[in-house]
């Protein structure tokens, strides 16, 4: 045992110094590689006769612990897929182990694949799937987004996904049996576990109240959502237009004027807004599919906020997979993805957020940036081009005037900080930041007393910086 994990520590040690290998199997390959024949061929300090079989099993457990070290390996270094790959091949060969279903069902959802997660739990033996959370999960997921809401309810009533979820099990059960039993669903089910979901869970009771018609109801349990300090964009919208539509206009246009002077106004917050300033009725209410995705984003969202990219993936992943309309996920998705390295599938995701969305200008200028960042400059500027003339949200024009400084645009740069300035001045924000960008791009355009000029007003703004 000790020479075993002698060779296990040599392992790591060699991938962790063969950053230029061709790739990760080819890293790990040579690492045991190195290891066994070493071993295989005795040493002064090793028994003579020594095999491979000695230091990592038989053949089977050998294979498993191999792919498991590659999974590690390609999981320290930010490839996801390839984690995910190889975990499922570690199942494949212990097919019997739980712990390799479950390791392997949470790193295919980590990487954003749902589907392939749920087919590796379909095909798990139940009394191995009874002891993989996450697997079992995929399945439900898959369950709902099929409309096969029978068999999704059989499985939230018999299994056990631990203290993470069991909100959320709950919750989604309310969804499914509310059409039903609606008083049992949305008061027992959906009173707080945790504290910390104690908003998210009003919220949720509000949506499965309004989609039964019952809208007083649903307009209190709105009003405990937003007294617990959560503020989700999507139940915030409805919240706002439910207080519209019930005749209080005068108590939602105070709560925006609060939110935008708190942090400004999300994209589908701006939108309500505008819609309620021309008097717009209250619009369609959530489905149950679309009331389970968001279900899911609501209440993993503290772990996602605690537990960085991978956890995050998951969780947007599965409300996806329910709901590929839910747009506020999917831009969060690709940011993500973003984290993870992968610009590509990041641009992929984006460019799926089309139409009259109100997320539509914010993905397009995300999608601007990875762009530019992969080194595809003409393809990034054609994209913000089409956003920086139309796009009413501030933040758009600025992170599109960035843009511009950063490609050397420095004219379409100076015009665009420049409304932005102004609509400022309208509104009476005071922000030294469109002021500092447009001097530098003042500054490039040899236009050094404009540039001074936004200097002094930024620093007579923020004086300390």
């Amino acid at each position: 045992m000790a020479a075993r994990g002698v060779v296990v520590v040599a392992a790591l040690v060699m991938l962790g110094q063969t950053p230029h290998m061709e790739s990760h199997a080819s890293c790990l390959g040579a690492a045991i590689l190195a290891c066994g024949l070493s071993a295989c061929a005795g040493s002064p300090a090793s028994p003579p006769g020594w095999r491979i079989e000695d230091l990592f099993g038989p053949p089977a457990e050998a294979g498993v612990f191999g792919d498991f070290l590659a999974a590690r390996y390609a999981g320290m270094t930010g490839d996801r897929q390839a984690a995910a790959r190889f975990y499922r091949q570690a199942h494949v060969r212990a097919p019997d182990d739980p712990a390799t279903l479950e390791q392997a069902a949470f790193s295919t959802l980590a990487s954003g694949d749902v589907a392939t997660a749920a087919r590796l739990a379909a095909a798990a033996d139940r009394d191995v799937l009874a002891g993989a959370m996450f697997a079992q999960l995929a399945l439900i997921v898959d369950d709902l987004a099929a409309g096969r809401n029978r068999r999704a309810l059989i499985r939230l009533e018999s299994v056990r996904l631990g203290m993470m979820n069991e909100d959320l099990v709950r919750a989604l059960r309310a969804w499914l049996v509310a059409p039903d039993s609606l008083d049992p669903a949305v008061d027992p089910d959906l009173q707080p576990g945790r504290r910390n979901h104690a908003g998210e869970l009003a919220y949720v009771r509000g949506l499965i109240l309004l989609s039964a018609g019952r809208d007083a109801q649903a307009l209190a349990a709105f009003e405990q959502g937003w007294s617990s300090g959560v503020r989700l964009p999507y139940a915030t919208a409805v919240y706002l237009r439910l207080l519209a539509a019930l005749g209080d206009r005068p108590k939602a246009f105070v709560i925006l004027k609060g939110l935008q002077a708190e942090a400004g106004l999300s994209p589908e917050i701006e939108d309500v807004a505008a819609g309620l300033a021309a008097g717009v009725g209250f619009g369609a209410r959530f489905s149950t599919r679309q009331g389970m995705a968001r279900t899911i984003h609501a209440l993993s969202g503290d772990a996602r906020a605690e537990s960085g990219p991978e956890l995050a993936m998951l969780h947007l992943a599965l409300a996806l997979h329910i709901d590929p309309a839910f747009e506020l996920a999917r831009l969060q998705l690709a940011q993500a993805l973003r984290e993870q390295g992968r610009d590509a599938d990041a641009v992929s995701e984006l460019r799926k957020i089309r139409g009259p969305s109100p997320y539509h200008d914010h993905a397009r200028a995300e999608e601007a940036w990875l762009l530019q960042g992969l080194g595809r400059d003409a393809e990034a500027l054609q994209v913000a081009d089409g956003i920086a003339s139309a796009a009413r949200d501030r933040f758009v024009r600025l992170r599109v005037a960035d843009l511009y400084l950063e490609l050397e645009r420095n004219v379409d740069a100076n015009t665009l900080l420049g409304a932005v300035v102004e609509q400022d001045a309208a509104d009476g924000r005071r922000d030294w930041r469109p002021l500092f960008a447009r001097a530098g791009a003042l500054r490039k355009l040899g236009r050094w007393q404009d540039a001074e000029a936004d200097l002094v007003s930024a620093l007579e703004i923020a004086p300390d910086r």
